[in-house]
């Protein structure tokens, strides 16, 4: 199963990219984390993240590619365990005009289940309007 959400960012692929593009800095734009913990530099990178609503979530820096706006990593536990452990993500961002980029995030959960489909769709949504609020945009 692949869980692909597009939106579009009235804001430039550079602004949205200095908030995306930092791995560590997730809790600067996403009000979902209270806290966010980095060890390392670069792919291979581990950041820890706290929920606001509780738990943890242990990710990996897998690429980053500031040339052509894209970023990946992976689930590599929770706390609770939930059925994301082990799923890659990527978000990507395509500037279409002055102002104006779309943004795609990309999971592979490791099930396949409709609930968390849903959940996940609806998650990345309320990350790309959290987003937004941050640009301003």
């Amino acid at each position: 199963m692949t869980i692909r959400v597009i939106e579009e960012i009235e804001a430039n692929a550079a602004d949205i990219w200095d908030y995306i593009g930092d791995f560590g800095g997730l809790a600067r734009w996403n009000p979902f984390v209270s806290e966010v913990t980095a060890e390392g530099d670069g792919v291979g990178a581990i950041r820890t993240v706290q929920g606001k609503a509780g738990g943890t979530t242990v990710e990996q820096l897998d690429a980053l590619d500031p040339t052509e706006l894209n970023i990946a990593y992976r689930v590599v536990s929770t706390d609770p365990p939930q059925p994301v452990t082990g799923m890659p993500v990527t978000i990507s961002l395509r500037e279409i005009a002055p102002g104006r980029t779309h943004i795609t995030w990309v999971a592979e959960p490791p099930v396949d289940n409709p609930d968390l489909e849903k959940a996940l769709t609806a998650g990345f949504s309320a990350r790309i309007n959290a987003l937004r609020q941050a640009l301003g945009a």
